[in-house]
């Protein structure tokens, strides 16, 4: 049986909230960002950014974020750009962009593996932009990043913001807090002209994303001390806090840390995950471990992640004996009756959400052979370390 974990440190900066930083730092290059993050996804970001006074390459491999966030930051400039990616990247929802770019004035074309854009900067072709939200709310959160310096009022409707909510909402009060004026009518918004940051640093608070993944294998195994946790968040994925009281896993805070012990006799839970998509993986890996159902509900966007998360989740937990229902939206789960199967040999398809699932039942006990370890690097490179196992 693996050992169980034991870690205290500080984890790294939220890559959800370094890329926007990013962004925003693309205008105002006195922006200075303050925390760390290794994650692929905000490495290539940077590299993106660099790139765009030589207009490329615009490489985003398997970001979506990144993907979606330089699409609207170059097209603010003049010129020809292409930007690249991988299949499984391109076949993810991003025909919603086309709508967004055809009422700005912006020229774009989307193959198998590239986005070509051809623009001369904004030139709205009508009184308000509206902006799918259907699939993604990135692609509003892409328009308001790159909101600042405009010589006209954006005037921004977003159409059937029901999905990821919170992750909008995450990024309009980041904008608010470096300056952005928002004039709000219930969902829709004014970008007022020549908008411009009013400080000039901005500090980047842990990965929640992350942390639960970490919190969630202490929770089977162990104990996590969180170094200077914050004790309220802008990330939607800090909810897992609620989550954990529901389940019964131990936590306080003490200091300034956040303390996380290994759970006696977990609770089932029902958790709506419409604007928390992202915890699914390793919460249905840790309500595999808890006493009764557990439903997880409200994200049929799970397909369209770095996998088809419901069925690779459902996967996961058939392989380990879990009784497991698919819904549309998500899961209904039964622990295994007489004890966890073992044995078996899991591929999380570059999806590192499952890995880090696969992740817990390693710690807990259950003896697999977890596929491409590597995966994780997209999101968190260090979480292997971290929790005692070698990549």
């Amino acid at each position: 049986m693996d050992s169980g974990l034991n870690f205290i440190g500080i984890l790294p900066a939220s890559k959800s909230l370094y890329n926007r930083a990013l962004v925003v730092q693309s205008y105002f290059s006195d922006l200075q960002i303050s925390g760390s993050s290794n994650a692929n996804d905000v490495l290539r970001m940077k590299e993106c950014i660099q790139n765009l006074q030589k207009g490329g390459p615009f490489d985003c491999g398997e970001a979506g974020t990144v993907l979606r966030f330089m699409a609207l930051r170059v097209s603010r400039e003049s010129g020809r750009f292409v930007l690249t990616g991988s299949r499984r990247l391109f076949s993810r929802p991003q025909s919603d962009l086309l709508q967004i770019f055809k009422q700005l004035g912006v020229n774009c074309q989307i193959s198998e593996q590239e986005m070509v854009i051809e623009s001369e900067g904004w030139r709205p072709q009508g009184d308000t932009l509206l902006v799918p939200c259907e699939s993604s709310s990135q692609f509003l959160s892409a328009v308001a990043l790159n909101g600042w310096n405009l010589d006209f009022d954006l005037f921004v409707s977003p159409m059937k913001l029901n999905l990821s909510r919170a992750y909008f909402k995450m990024t309009q009060q980041f904008l608010m807090d470096l300056g952005m004026k928002f004039k709000q009518w219930d969902q829709d918004f004014c970008i007022s002209k020549g908008q411009k940051i009013s400080t000039h640093e901005v500090t980047i608070e842990p990965d929640m994303s992350s942390c639960f993944s970490m919190a969630a294998v202490a929770a089977v195994s162990g104990h996590a001390t969180f170094k200077n946790f914050p004790e309220i968040s802008l990330q939607p994925d800090y909810s897992f806090l609620d989550i954990f009281r529901v389940m019964g896993v131990p936590f306080q805070f003490v200091g300034g840390d956040l303390k996380v012990s290994k759970a006696t006799g977990l609770k089932g839970v029902s958790v709506d995950l419409k604007d928390t998509p992202d915890l699914f993986p390793v919460l249905a890996a840790l309500c595999s471990f808890a006493e009764g159902e557990s439903l997880l509900y409200g994200a049929p966007h799970l397909k369209h992640k770095e996998s088809s998360r419901i069925l690779k989740t459902m996967e996961l937990l058939r392989q380990v004996g879990c009784q497991v229902e698919q819904r549309s939206d998500g899961l209904k789960i039964l622990p295994p009756k007489n004890g966890f199967r073992e044995g078996f040999e899991f591929d999380p398809e570059d999806d590192h959400r499952l890995a880090m699932a696969a992740a817990v039942f390693i710690k807990g006990g259950v003896k697999l052979n977890l596929k491409h370890k590597e995966v994780v690097s997209k999101s968190f490179p260090e979480f292997w370390n971290f929790i005692g196992i070698e990549n």
